[in-house]
């Protein structure tokens, strides 16, 4: 899915809502399929890979996007399970507390996407809107092509890696899952991006040109009124899996961009930091919760949301609650794994546990020292304590309960887990050391994910 950034745009104008395949079009004169076609053609060969079938594409009015994204939304995420995960957000202290998840979530899809490709119906979709005139028709023009080459790009990655079949290893774990994201978008922001401005483009350079751009514009006010684990967590697959794809192929050359895509990073963490992908993995330690914790707290007790931040997630965290970006990125380095679960007591209480564990006992000082005030400022009855290595975080419990909560949180399981890599599949036969291509999964319903 191409995001349309607020500063350049990245939309179409002036087409008719149609259908067609990129290898043939109808004999009406119809200019956009035929940039298609062209620029299908440059992306293959850019990538050095082959489209395995003919690319349907088509074209979305504003108004039908919004449903399309409302469907996928109720599909993957119902009304009442967003509903819980708010709550424990605002608990952290992610989002503010009069934010409403769902409604400021489709708005800020709805009108930053220019286009996206969807795996399950194997179809294009590109955007139809109109500019206020800023960009003029040239810069119009260029930004049409950035979308498609970006768009058409997943359909090569489509075709040759089957983009969906990681969710079923990845499943809701958003950290990972947000690692594997920011190679499939990050590819095709760095192919967008080189089939405009050549293949030496400098993404890391265009990111940080962009970022200070934004400050400065009056839509950059608009974009500042978001919530940074919003905004920020929208954007990192494109911005950081960006650059992390064109560190890999710098050292790795397309052959091991491939390769990742049966190999992928699991962690923002090795997205941040692509050493810790090269080479020898730092794998995140995998937290196991006891499911004891909910007795703890009453019979009654429901559970809302549980899952991991991660690197990124938590220095956004920090932000939220007031540090300075420098400080909260450092504060999150040491970052080695973590899980949290949200209840919602008989009471009322949202109550949310939440352990960390870091690279070294000195990190995790490093760590609690930032978090410490700026938790206090935002919940002052939360209770915060670390032994060695590990954080664990205590919000809306009582005193009664707390003692128990930290004794049995303290004891989570701790797991060292390697993501087993999945075939190859490229198009052509598998490599020998993998054995047949087994045969695909049906499609989960509400599992196919929009790019």
């Amino acid at each position: 899915m191409n995001r349309s950034s607020a500063l350049s745009s990245l939309l179409l104008v002036g087409i008719v809502a149609s259908s067609a395949r990129a290898d043939g079009v109808d004999s009406v004169e119809n200019p956009i399929l035929a940039q298609v076609r062209s620029i299908q053609q440059g992306v293959a060969k850019m990538r050095g890979l082959e489209y395995q079938a003919p690319v349907k594409v088509g074209v979305k009015k504003p108004e039908e996007l919004l449903a399309l994204l409302q469907e996928s939304f109720d599909e993957e995420a119902p009304v009442e399970e967003v509903l819980k995960q708010e709550k424990v957000l605002k608990a952290f202290g992610l989002i503010p507390r009069d934010y409403d998840l769902r409604g400021e979530t489709l708005k800020l899809m709805s009108s930053q996407i220019g286009g996206f490709y969807d795996p399950e119906r194997k179809e294009l979709f590109l955007v139809e809107r109109k500019l206020d005139g800023v960009m003029g028709k040239q810069g119009q023009e260029m930004n049409d092509r950035m979308v498609m080459a970006h768009e058409l790009h997943h359909a090569l990655q489509d075709q040759n890696f089957a983009l969906d079949r990681w969710f079923a290893v990845l499943g809701e774990h958003e950290d990972r899952v947000q690692g594997y994201k920011s190679l499939v978008e990050g590819e095709a922001q760095l192919m967008g991006m080189a089939f405009l401005m050549g293949k030496n483009v400098d993404l890391k350079g265009l990111n940080r040109m962009q970022k200070m751009m934004m400050k400065m514009s009056p839509e950059g006010k608009e974009m500042a009124a978001i919530p940074p684990y919003i905004l920020e967590n929208t954007m990192f697959p494109y911005t950081q899996g960006g650059e992390f794809v064109q560190e890999l192929k710098r050292k790795l050359g397309w052959d091991g961009v491939s390769a990742a895509f049966s190999d992928p990073p699991t962690s923002t963490e090795q997205v941040l930091h692509p050493e810790k992908f090269f080479g020898e993995r730092d794998e995140p330690t995998e937290l196991r919760l006891p499911s004891t914790l909910k007795t703890q707290l009453g019979k009654k007790t429901t559970e809302l949301y549980g899952n991991t931040l991660g690197e990124f997630s938590i220095s956004l965290l920090l932000r939220a609650l007031g540090l300075d970006e420098k400080a909260a990125n450092a504060a999150a380095a040491g970052w080695d794994g973590d899980r949290f679960e949200g209840y919602e007591t008989e009471d009322g209480r949202t109550v949310v546990v939440w352990l960390s564990t870091w690279d070294s006992a000195a990190e995790a000082e490093a760590f609690q020292r930032a978090y410490a005030p700026a938790l206090k400022a935002h919940s002052p009855s939360a209770h915060l304590e670390r032994r060695g290595t590990e954080v664990l975080l205590l919000d809306g419990a009582n005193e009664d309960e707390r003692a128990a909560l930290a004794e049995r949180a303290f004891l989570s399981l701790k797991v060292e887990e390697r993501i087993v890599p999945l075939p190859a599949m490229t198009g052509k036969p598998p490599r020998s050391d993998f054995g047949p291509e087994p045969e695909p999964e049906p499609q989960q319903k509400g599992k196919s994910r929009l790019y």
